[in-house]
Order: C-alpha cells, then structure tokens, then sequence
C-alpha cells in the first residue's frame, strides 16, 4: 500500500517489480510519449501482475470526432472549440497500439481486449436536444457498432520467469 501518489508517468517512484495490478483509466491518450511510460509501467510490475487499460478506441466513430476537433482548433481557437465540447484536453492523442504491442512484446501476455458500446461525441448540443442517451442506445441495437465502440480495454501479464 504506497498511499496517494502524484508521479511522472515516465519516471514513477516505485522500485522495480513492486507493484501487483496497475490500473490506466484514460490515462495514456494525454501522454505524447506513451512507449516510454508503459514501459515504465511494466518496469514496476511483479512477475505475474497485471495492468488493466482503458482508453477510448482510436477505430470509433469519435475518429471524427478527434480529428476534427484539430481541425477546428486550427479554424476557431482553443477557446471557441472549448465552448463546443465543454469537457476538453487541446493535448490529446490517440491511444498508440503499436507503441503498446512494442513495449509488452517480451514477456508479457495480452489476455483479452473488449470494445464497449457506441456514444457520440461530447458536444453540448446533443446534451442539450437530450440526443446523446437516445441516439446511443438506438446505435447500440446495431451489431456493426459493436467494432466501432468509443471504449477499448486490454488486459496485460507480465509473465512468470
């Protein structure tokens, strides 16, 4: 039990194989460099521990949503596209799958991933016309949505020597 800690995700101050479970709730789409702390993150797991990430899934609908938020930040500004969404990060990126294969490719398994439902993209209009519960759950019905889900979670272990 280490109690609250606010660390550098690159640099976390645990010793080495310390850690049982690390848990990333949307964490790592706000790191410009996610290799470098998920390999931090698999640096403090024990032998047979776990990391549970959750993270929004970059193959969404909200792909538009993503990309088109840069591109309005560019048209707009910051500011005017923080009006639109209401909750929001200029200093997002996408969760990089690669960089998540690479950093656990040795002696790590990946026990499942699971996509969850489709949502739409926080804009405060849906909120307000009170679209986004009813639109979502009329998409949810949809089989095709269920491989375009907003939510994707991976369960790593770190193998045994």
């Amino acid at each position: 039990d280490c109690g609250r800690v606010v660390a550098d995700a690159q640099v976390l101050p645990f010793k080495s194989g310390m850690c049982d479970l690390v848990i990333c709730l949307g964490i790592l789409h706000h790191l410009p460099d996610q290799y470098a702390s998920l390999t931090e993150v698999g640096r403090v797991l024990k032998p047979g521990g776990r990391i549970f990430i959750q993270e929004p899934h970059r193959m969404s609908l909200n792909f538009f949503y993503h990309y088109g938020r840069r591109l309005f930040m560019k048209l707009f500004g910051v500011e005017k596209v923080k009006k639109m969404i209401g909750c929001f990060s200029p200093e997002e990126w996408q969760l990089d799958v690669k960089a998540l294969k690479r950093a656990f490719k040795h002696g790590y398994t990946f026990k499942r991933w699971t996509i969850l439902t489709f949502r739409l993209p926080p804009f405060r209009i849906f909120k307000k016309w009170k679209l986004d519960v009813s639109l979502s759950k009329f998409f949810d019905r949809l089989p095709v949505f269920k491989h375009f889900g907003t939510t994707i979670f991976y369960e790593v272990i770190k193998k045994e020597r």
